[in-house]
């Protein structure tokens, strides 16, 4: 089956099966980081019809199941209310608007606490300084660095980060020169 979706949409997983006479399927989340849909209230995703066209389902809850060193997401949608509906619409691939896909890829305020303690290196390898806790109230996450000559604030957003790189604890950025003497 088809998995991509009109412009505007991106796939984020699919119906695996269904689960219960309720209308619970088990969803396949194929998202970095399946913990964004945790945060989720009233999540508006769509589905792909035998035609190709999208419609919305809203997910009415989700519920996690860990076995075996894997975990299993289990969703209710508003209008899936039996086995044979869930039946129905099991192996289709759910799609997400694309801008709150963004927001969740880009704008995670939890992703700067993630790097305390990280290296921060500009493109040519060299030394910036250390991530440190930043508690600065921001629209885009940003990391503070701990230079030789104080502290800087720096986006996670292009045109300043380059690579994260989370097994060498290093995070790449170009530009830096253009925050410096703000």
């Amino acid at each position: 089956m088809n998995n991509s979706g009109p412009s505007g949409f991106k796939s984020v997983g699919y119906i695996d099966r269904a689960h219960s006479l309720h209308g619970e399927v088990k969803v396949v989340w194929e998202l970095p980081d399946p913990s964004v849909i945790d945060d989720q209230e009233n999540l508006l995703v769509f589905l792909k019809n035998n035609r190709g066209d999208l419609y919305p389902l809203r997910a009415l809850s989700f519920r996690k199941e860990n076995k075996r060193n894997s975990t299993s997401f289990f969703v209710r949608f508003d209008k899936i209310a039996n086995r044979s509906q869930a039946e129905a619409i099991q192996h289709r691939h759910l799609f997400i608007d694309a801008n709150l896909y963004n927001n969740w890829s880009h704008n995670d305020p939890e992703k700067s606490k993630r790097y305390d303690g990280f290296t921060a290196l500009d493109e040519h390898g060299d030394l910036i300084g250390t991530i440190i806790p930043a508690d600065v109230p921001s629209v885009q996450p940003l990391v503070n660095v701990a230079t030789n000559e104080g502290s800087l604030l720096i986006p996670l957003v292009e045109p300043y980060l380059v690579e994260i790189n989370t097994t060498k604890q290093t995070i790449v950025f170009s530009n830096v020169n253009n925050l410096t003497g703000l």
